[in-house]
């Protein structure tokens, strides 16, 4: 059997230049298999495989697990759509089975009268879910920077993933960070917003 060595050269030259701009790192999840850029960080999902991605991440937390949110109340997050629908039912079930989740809702005083009656933020409020609420125009005022951390929002996961939300508007819903710096920074941003937190239910009694 002959070996067409110039076809072999060219096989490792294409597998090269696909790989240059990867890690090399790839996690198979129920939106299929994703990879991971040189900086750590997924290209932009589109809405159904975003879900199926964070899903994934979420089933797979523990009671050793520590999950942090900051959302800013886009008008996505509170739509009937049954990805979003699933999405909240799994973040209750993960609370139920001991994962220590805190959530915070990031949000201006003028619009506390219209979350009273936000029906996920009621099951959330009564859930094993830490709901907690920081005042935009506080933080905005005290440390701007911090808002601009958070940008759209985003899920953490302990200190070493990070599932970002991207604006409203776009065909793709967000992507996953594993980048270091990023991550931390995230994280270090939503235990500064802590220091301006209220509980949920306290706010929204």
């Amino acid at each position: 059997m002959l070996v067409n060595y110039n076809e072999i050269a060219e096989d490792i030259v294409e597998l090269l230049i696909k790989l240059k701009n990867t890690t090399g790192i790839a996690i198979t999840t129920d939106g299929g298999k994703i990879e991971f850029n040189q900086k750590g960080k997924t290209k932009n999902l589109e809405v159904g495989r975003f879900y199926k991605v964070i899903n994934h991440y979420f089933r797979n937390l523990n009671k050793e697990s520590y999950l942090w949110s900051a959302s800013t109340m886009l008008e996505d997050e509170w739509t009937e759509e049954p990805q979003e629908m699933k999405f909240r039912v799994i973040n209750l079930e993960v609370a139920n089975r001991g994962v220590k989740v805190e959530r915070i809702f990031i949000f201006s005083k003028d619009k506390i009268k219209e979350f009273k009656g936000n029906r996920t933020l009621k099951i959330y409020m009564q859930s094993n879910i830490e709901t907690l609420f920081v005042d935009y125009d506080e933080v905005k005022e005290k440390n701007p920077n911090l808002l601009k951390v958070v940008a759209d929002g985003w899920d953490g996961i302990d200190q070493h993933t990070l599932i970002v939300d991207l604006p409203e508007g776009s065909n793709e819903r967000g992507y996953v960070s594993k980048n270091t710096k990023e991550v931390l920074e995230s994280y270090d941003c939503f235990q500064e917003l802590k220091k301006y937190a209220k509980d949920l239910k306290e706010v929204l009694s």
